[in-house]
């Protein structure tokens, strides 16, 4: 079994960084802003009547923290980071002396050349994954004028 590398290779690692951790990190950045939302109406679901809220307040609180920000939002961090790390490591090593010049051009050419296929197309936008501490963009609607 050969361990060389090559082109393919290359440009999967490529594509596994620059367009598919970032769109699995888009949905991890989803599930941190809908857990984010949960907080602004979670008193009314969990109170009783007249003596307020029950104990259960307290472990839904408790769980969704740990959801958003120990699982969300860290994966979310993570993907984006280690999918950069690929990307840079396969544009990397295309440029060194391991592959031929006509390597080399074609790894480049698959890469200038992503935008005409969707396969090998970024993202356009990942978002941002909101964590606990951040404040809900619910609670401060924009007035007429947009701000």
């Amino acid at each position: 079994m050969s361990h060389d590398l090559h082109v393919d290779d290359l440009t999967d690692l490529w594509r596994l960084g620059a367009v598919l951790l970032p769109t699995v990190a888009i949905q991890y950045a989803t599930m941190a802003s809908e857990l984010h939302k949960t907080a602004l109406n979670e008193g009314p679901a969990f109170e009783r009547s007249k003596s307020g809220p029950t104990k259960l307040l307290t472990a839904w609180t408790e769980l969704r923290d740990t959801m958003q920000d120990q699982i969300a939002v860290k994966t979310h961090q993570r993907l984006l980071t280690a999918g950069e790390a690929l990307k840079q490591i396969a544009e990397g090593y295309a440029t060194t002396d391991y592959l031929s010049a006509e390597d080399i051009a074609r790894f480049n050419e698959e890469i200038e050349n992503a935008n005409n296929d969707p396969v090998f197309e970024p993202p356009p936008y990942v978002p941002d994954a909101p964590s606990t501490d951040d404040p809900h963009p619910e609670e401060n609607p924009p007035d007429e004028r947009g701000r």
